[in-house]
C-alpha cells in the first residue's frame, strides 16, 4: 500500500477531511502567521537526531532478539497457543495453567513432565535474553521513546515553510495516525496549496 492509499484509508484522516477547517484553539494549528524557515530547520534537525537515535535503539533490540532466536530451541507452539504459558512464569503459574488445560482437554497431558519440559525451555530462553541483553536494549528504547515523540510533536507544531516541509508533515501524520498531526498537516496544506 503506498502512502496515498494508506492516508486515504486512515480513520483519523477520513474524519478530518470532511470537517470544517481547524480553529485557532487546536494544538497543532499552523495556519496563522508566516512560516519561519529558521524555526522549521531547527525543529527538523532536532527531530532527525531523535529519529536516528530511536531507529538505532530499535535496530539494537532487533539484533538482540535475532541473536536470542538463534541461541534458543525452536518455538514450541503448544506451550503458548494450547497451554496458555508465557516466558517468565513461575513454577506455580506453569502448574496452574497446565492443570487448567487438563480440566478442559479431551486428551490429557502429563502435567509434571510438561512442566519440566517448559521450565527447561524457559530457562534456555531467559539465559539467552540475559546473555544478549534484550531487556537492557528494550528498556533503553522505551526510555528514549518519549524524547523521540516530543521532537516529532515539536516539529509538527512549526508551520511548514515549503511544499517539501509539507510533504514531511504528510509522511509523519500518515505514519503516526495522530489527530493533532493530521490537523497540522491539513492546515499547512490549505495555507501552502490553497485551491490547488
Amino acid at each position: 500500500m503506498d502512502r496515498r492509499t494508506f492516508m486515504a484509508a486512515s480513520p483519523a484522516v477520513i474524519g478530518l477531511v470532511g470537517t470544517a477547517a481547524p480553529t485557532a484553539a487546536r494544538a497543532f494549528d499552523s495556519s496563522f502567521g508566516p512560516a519561519d524557515t529558521t524555526a522549521w530547520d531547527r525543529a527538523l534537525a532536532t527531530y532527525r537526531r531523535a529519529e536516528a537515535r530511536y531507529e538505532q535503539l530499535c535496530d539494537e533490540c532487533a539484533a538482540a532478539d535475532q541473536a536470542v532466536a538463534h541461541a534458543t530451541p525452536a518455538r514450541v507452539d503448544r506451550y503458548f497457543e494450547e497451554y496458555g504459558l508465557g516466558i517468565g512464569m513461575t513454577r506455580a503459574q506453569i502448574a496452574f495453567y497446565l492443570a487448567h488445560y487438563n480440566l478442559r482437554a479431551k486428551v490429557k497431558i502429563d502435567q509434571n513432565a510438561t512442566l519440566e519440559e517448559f521450565e527447561a525451555y524457559q530457562n534456555q530462553t531467559l539465559a539467552a535474553r540475559k546473555r544478549f541483553r534484550t531487556f537492557e536494549f528494550d528498556a533503553a528504547r522505551r526510555a528514549y521513546y518519549p524524547t523521540y515523540v516530543q521532537a516529532q510533536n515539536d516539529l509538527m507544531k512549526v508551520p511548514a515553510p515549503t511544499n517539501a516541509a509539507l510533504l514531511m508533515k504528510v509522511e509523519i501524520a500518515t505514519t503516526s495516525q495522530d489527530e493533532d498531526h493530521a490537523e497540522s498537516m491539513l492546515a499547512d496544506a490549505r495555507r501552502l496549496l490553497g485551491d490547488a
